[in-house]
């Protein structure tokens, strides 16, 4: 069985970054969380990891790894493209930050969000950019999705940067 770990990402409304990450931030958009590490090495360097420096043969983690990434709403949606949500491996995010977005837990998150969004874009007859992200939200809560940070586990409190 073939298994793909990395494909082509979108270009969408906002890009998803180490930095975002690795800062701790969080977004107003949020429609779930990835608690899958940071495991997406160069393909022609397998033993190479992207975000520890290994120079003068010290291994130092170059970003301080969260426990948790948040998804935010933002990087499903592709530009210039309208009316399309691309939750999975395609969304836009820096290639590093891939590794806690593309398994299978946060894909679900991810696919959930943009069903819901899919409804209820088509009920108000808007675009994708032009979502109703509160709206969204609380319908995401209802069903019991985990899209905000104090109801995360104790065992992801949050990190200080």
């Amino acid at each position: 069985m073939l298994g793909i770990r990395e494909t082509r990402r979108i270009r969408s409304d906002f890009r998803l970054r180490v930095a975002d990450l690795s800062k701790g931030n969080d977004f107003a958009d949020t429609v779930g969380f990835s608690m899958y590490g940071w495991d997406l090495p160069d393909p022609h360097k397998p033993s190479h990891q992207p975000l520890v420096d290994e120079s003068e043969g010290k291994f130092i983690n170059k970003i301080q790894k969260v426990l948790c990434s948040p998804i935010p709403y933002r990087i499903m949606v592709p530009r210039p493209i309208e009316n399309l949500l691309c939750p999975g491996r395609a969304v836009g995010v820096e290639r590093d930050v891939l590794g806690p977005l593309r398994v299978m837990a946060p894909c679900m998150a991810m696919g959930e969000a943009c069903g819901v969004a899919a409804a209820q874009l088509v009920g108000e007859k808007r675009s994708a950019a032009e979502l109703d992200v509160p709206r969204l939200q609380a319908r995401l809560r209802e069903v019991g999705a985990t899209i905000d940070r104090d109801a995360l586990p104790p065992i992801f409190p949050r990190e200080d940067p």
